[in-house]
């Protein structure tokens, strides 16, 4: 690293200033652009631009609803069946923020994939909508109780309710 350094005229106190200031981790780096930057767009879609205040208030609610609501602790891992889209992003930086470990499930996967990832994460709780539930519903009631099955589509993880 030093030689590269003097190869590139980089003082090495420059690289020690620079990382010292470093986000720690996704979560912290999230409220840190939400605290330089709070109204600038953090995600869009089609119809929908949220701002980071927005998104961090977002993940934030729905943080504490996993930790307190579903009893998430660190280390749990949570399924996430859901478009790639604002509800998914802020599901998963709020999994993230509750110190759980995101299993993140493709869409487009079949029933009997969706299975067995499902069986071989072990997820303490599932957040899908109404629409992909539909592939998986016989499995899901099955391997989890009815509690810990969020539906985005209810829960409604947008900009104008609360979780």
């Amino acid at each position: 690293m030093r030689n590269l350094l003097e190869y590139l005229g980089i003082e090495k106190e420059v690289v020690e200033k620079a990382y010292s200031r470093r986000p720690a981790n996704l979560s912290d780096m999230l409220d840190l652009t939400c605290l330089n930057h709070p109204d600038k767009i953090a995600l869009v879609e089609v119809n929908r631009r949220i701002s980071y205040r927005k998104l961090s208030a977002l993940v934030e609610k729905f943080s504490y609803t996993l930790r307190y609501s579903y009893k998430v602790r660190k280390g749990d891992r949570i399924a996430i069946l859901l478009p790639n889209k604002i509800d998914y992003a802020v599901c998963y930086l709020a999994a993230v923020k509750a110190g759980a470990i995101s299993v993140s499930l493709n869409t487009r996967c079949s029933a009997a994939e969706l299975h067995f990832m499902i069986e071989d994460a072990e997820p303490k709780v599932l957040i899908v909508n109404h629409d992909l539930f539909v592939n998986i519903e016989a499995f899901a009631k099955n391997y989890f109780s009815p509690e810990n099955i969020i539906f985005s589509d209810q829960t409604k993880i947008n900009d104008s309710s609360p979780l």
